[in-house]
């Protein structure tokens, strides 16, 4: 199994008197450069790069797991994905940078599908792209798009940068987007497209996945102590809707985004990704059992700091990568 962090490009997670709370950093808190360095240089497979535009006052409940996800603060200062990208593949030359997830409806496909082949370019072929529908129903309306209609958005979305990274013209006719006879260049480095992972937690978007993506990217919510059911349908999920199309999954890929917390305190409720290193490493085993080849880590600290994280980004090089290296997922 491969694994990845989640980079403090929106802030991190803190510990505060038994609740986890986001908590705003600067840019200048954040130390992305040291991020990015010491990540490629302890042997991350990938760096995750969150995705959201603006907060809404009051902040936001997540539409899957509104009771446990972190709580907010007011304002948040949120960096954009793609150009803290560029500058990752600036400082690095091993690791690989995800989109983690990026939200599809709120950009026009052809302009994002330019700039992820761009990056991709400049990264030697470092990219993937981790995307979805979306969930922070405020973050919508001031960018002129509809909550209501973000998974159709999305699958078209979806097909239009299939087609800018593949056809030397393309066309598309649709809802939502439409251009005809366009090239769109530079083309991505891997072929015949940069791997394209879908976020999302529920049936739907493992269907989604299967007609659309190379694989399927959902999380473990911070209040389940044992996701296995939840992600045997969704398994379940992409291989029925790869038979109805006629879609062979080899090379499907299944990855997840988890909290993590090292030796949290023993009154505390900890997600499913936390305990000792050894804990740790038999979840992730259980998440390889379950299909999943690559795990987005996103610290749970007890000082929002930076220092902190990668404090924590030396511990899981030394104490977790080595041996979830060994891991073997198994198959769909």
């Amino acid at each position: 199994m491969d694994l990845g962090l989640l980079v403090p490009s929106q802030g991190v997670l803190a510990r505060r008197d038994g609740a986890v709370e986001r908590v705003s950093l600067s840019i200048e808190e954040m130390r992305l450069p040291d991020v990015f360095a010491t990540a490629d240089r302890l042997g991350f497979a990938f760096l995750g790069f969150p995705d959201h535009v603006a907060t809404a006052r009051g902040g936001p409940r997540h539409a899957v797991a509104p009771g446990v996800y972190p709580k907010w603060p007011e304002r948040l200062t949120m960096l954009d994905p793609l150009t803290t990208m560029a500058a990752a593949a600036a400082v690095t030359t091993r690791v690989e940078l995800w989109t983690s997830i990026l939200i599809a409806p709120l950009r026009h496909p052809l302009v994002l599908a330019h700039q992820l082949a761009t990056l991709d370019g400049l990264s030697g072929g470092r990219v993937i792209a981790g995307v979805g529908s979306g969930w922070h129903e405020t973050e919508f309306a001031p960018l002129g798009a509809s909550y209501e209609d973000r998974g159709a958005h999305t699958e078209e979305c979806l097909q239009v940068y299939d087609l800018a990274w593949t056809r030397e013209w393309a066309s598309f006719e649709g809802r939502f987007v439409r251009f005809d006879d366009v090239s769109v260049l530079p083309k991505p480095v891997r072929q015949p497209r940069i791997p394209l992972l879908y976020g999302g937690d529920s049936v739907t978007a493992a269907r989604r996945a299967a007609r659309r993506c190379d694989g399927l990217y959902p999380r473990v919510d911070e209040g389940v102590a044992d996701p296995a059911a939840r992600h045997d349908a969704l398994r379940d999920a992409v291989r029925r809707e790869a038979d109805r199309i006629g879609r062979s999954l080899d090379g499907f890929k299944l990855a997840i985004l988890g909290s993590f917390e090292l030796d949290p305190q023993p009154t505390v409720e900890a997600p499913f990704l936390s305990g000792s290193t050894d804990v740790v490493l038999e979840r992730l085993q259980e998440l390889a059992r379950q299909g999943f080849s690559h795990c987005t880590l996103r610290p749970i600290l007890r000082q929002p700091t930076v220092e902190e994280f990668l404090e924590v980004a030396q511990r899981i090089a030394e104490e977790i990568i080595p041996q979830a290296a060994q891991l073997e997922p198994a198959g769909l």
